[in-house]
């Protein structure tokens, strides 16, 4: 039995040897391949090698290789970055660092892993560059001819130092055109489009944005010297007079300042130009009568004159200043002073006359003015209205200003039961509250205060035409009053023809305010 077990061990380790060598100096790692008869190094798994190019899943993978495999420069590809990653500086998980150059489905990345086009840079490229560029914003750098056989996208500035030759077009989409000096310094003109680059067009741009046609420095966004025509098929019907022609709609957002001829060959909408002064009845014209534009925007815009009048002053006898255009009736005016302020809206002033046999007056302006002139006396009694009319040749207007007559009304104290004209006239100033004034009726409210002595009746006094009152004492109804009927002559020395009425108290009043209402 124990030979049978011993020829077996024989056989088992002479067929062990028919498929595998194991040669002195090799470094056994993982067990040699099975029937290799070559082998003079035994082969290992990847992740058992210590540096060179590895492959992992995820970056989980990338830290979890073991230290002792790690050499500095080893380059670790992870599937779910689509990236190579290199150690730099160590083998800590810290100094693993992007790989500079990869690929992606045959499109190269500098400095990207996911590059979107055939080549992508992430930084500055200098192609043939003996040194850096002469501008420190450029990304990309060329120093010598460049041919781009397809379309070229600059989201920045492009200086050119040579010649730029165009089989094509330039698009843009609102970029300043400020670089363009380095074109023409001299006038800061865009180059024109054939020829030489270096030809101003007329065409100018500032650093602002502004741009000027035809004039090298523009005060607005466009400023255009020379006629402009806007979607203009032919030249205008006026070109000799037209500036500006727009042979479509127009519409203007802000204020339009037009100082020559405006010629309108269709229909004007309108939402408030100026038009405030236009009743709206005016708004429609008569096609037959107004047969030109020019006659119905005459028409339509026009706005008659205006005119104001009153009288500033009067010389009088007794001298009496004028009150809200009222003279006590009597008193003898001897020259009458009037003001006037015209203002023309449309057209010229043409003529103005006053009424009274003053006739017309040669205005002072044909456009707004103010005037004043003094005239001779009125009389004693009779109101007397001033007219004056202007013209513009198309609409007369006139303004009025009247000098009234009036009664007199007076109220105050006096310690005798009767009064004479004298009397009358002297209760203004005969206690505090007492006074005397042109009205035209009796209704009216006072409030005098009486001394203690003497004691004094309380007077109201107006011309008996107002009718009878009733009175109220301290708010409370009273009838203690006494009147009497008279005749009056006034301070102007003038009878009236109308009778007063005199008002007395019953009784002597003193040392106490009192309210009189008269009703």
């Amino acid at each position: 039995m124990k030979k049978i077990i011993s020829l077996l061990l024989i056989f088992c380790l002479v067929a062990a040897n028919s498929y595998a060598e194991i040669r002195v100096g090799t470094y056994v790692i993982r067990p040699v391949t099975v029937g290799d008869q070559q082998n003079t190094f035994g082969s290992a798994y990847e992740d058992e090698i210590i540096g060179g190019y590895k492959v992992v899943a995820d970056l989980t993978a990338r830290d979890a290789i073991s230290t002792i495999r790690r050499v500095v420069g080893m380059i670790c590809y992870v599937i779910s970055e689509n990236r190579a990653y290199r150690l730099v500086g160590g083998t800590a998980n810290t100094n693993w660092q992007i790989d500079g150059v990869s690929s992606l489905l045959g499109n190269v990345g500098i400095e990207t892993m996911t590059p979107v086009a055939k080549l992508q840079v992430d930084g500055a490229v200098y192609i043939n560059a003996g040194a850096g560029p002469s501008h420190s914003e450029v990304d990309l750098g060329v120093y010598g001819d460049v041919m781009v056989g397809r379309n070229m996208e600059i989201d920045g500035l492009l200086y050119v130092d040579n010649s730029i030759y165009l089989s094509g077009f330039i698009y843009g989409d609102g970029t300043k055109l400020s670089g363009l000096t380095s074109v023409n310094p001299t006038t800061n003109a865009l180059p024109k489009s054939t020829g030489t680059m270096f030809a101003d067009s007329g065409i100018y741009a500032d650093s602002n944005g502004n741009v000027g046609i035809g004039v090298a420095v523009s005060a607005a966004r466009l400023q255009v010297d020379g006629a402009l025509y806007v979607n203009a098929g032919v030249a205008p019907s006026h070109p000799a007079q037209v500036n500006l022609a727009t042979a479509g709609n127009a519409m203007f957002g802000r204020n339009v300042e037009i100082d020559g001829i405006v010629y309108v060959d269709g229909t004007i909408y309108g939402t408030g130009i100026g038009l405030t002064g236009i009743p709206a009845t005016g708004i429609s014209y008569d096609d037959a009568v107004y047969t030109t534009v020019e006659a119905a925007l005459n028409y339509l815009l026009y706005v008659p004159p205006t005119a104001s009048l009153s009288v500033s002053s009067v010389t009088d006898s007794p001298s009496v200043a004028i009150v809200a255009g009222a003279l006590e009736i009597g008193t003898s005016v001897t020259q009458t002073s009037l003001a006037w302020t015209i203002s023309n809206n449309s057209k010229p002033i043409l003529s103005q006359s006053l009424n009274h046999g003053i006739g017309s007056i040669t205005p002072v302006s044909l456009r707004a003015y103010s005037e004043s002139a003094s005239y001779g006396g009125l009389g004693d009694i009779a109101t007397r209205t001033y007219t004056i009319t202007v013209t513009d040749g198309q609409t007369p207007v006139s303004a009025s200003a009247s000098v009234y007559f009036r009664y007199k009304r007076y109220w105050g104290v006096n310690v005798n039961a009767t009064l004479t004209d004298a009397d009358i006239i002297a209760l203004n100033g005969t206690c505090a509250g007492s006074g005397s004034e042109l009205s035209t009726t009796r209704v009216q409210s006072r409030s005098l205060t009486l001394p203690a002595s003497p004691l004094a009746y309380i007077y109201i006094v107006y011309p008996e035409a107002w009718g009878i009152a009733s009175f109220k004492l301290n708010t409370l109804p009273n009838t203690d009053w006494t009147r009497v009927t008279q005749t009056h002559v006034n301070a102007a020395g003038y009878s009236t023809a109308n009778n007063y009425y005199v008002y007395r108290t019953n009784n002597l009043l003193g040392g106490q305010v009192y309210t009189i209402d008269v009703n």
